[in-house]
């Protein structure tokens, strides 16, 4: 049973790493609101995927919308220090 839920981890975190490239590949294209959906997929299977909130943050900037780019780039920054307050 233990090695059902790990692999399950596992594949939340594959899955995350997914939807991160295809956010990243998005934003090259310049369609913004598809990158920010596929960053949203890859922090909703893995919460703590700083890179998935850097991306979110970047293509917030991209689009003119520096409140919400500073607050998912906090996020990115808490999740690196090892802090969990990303309701602050």
């Amino acid at each position: 049973m233990e090695s059902e839920k790990s692999m399950d981890e596992q594949q939340r975190q594959t899955l995350s790493q997914i939807y991160f490239f295809q956010g990243n590949a998005y934003q090259e294209l310049d369609e913004v609101a598809n990158a920010i959906d596929k960053y949203d997929q890859a922090i909703e299977n893995n919460p703590e995927y700083t890179d998935a909130y850097q991306g979110k943050s970047n293509a917030y900037q991209k689009i003119d919308k520096p409140a919400l780019a500073d607050e998912f780039n906090r996020k990115a920054a808490l999740l690196r220090s090892g802090q969990r307050g990303l309701n602050q």
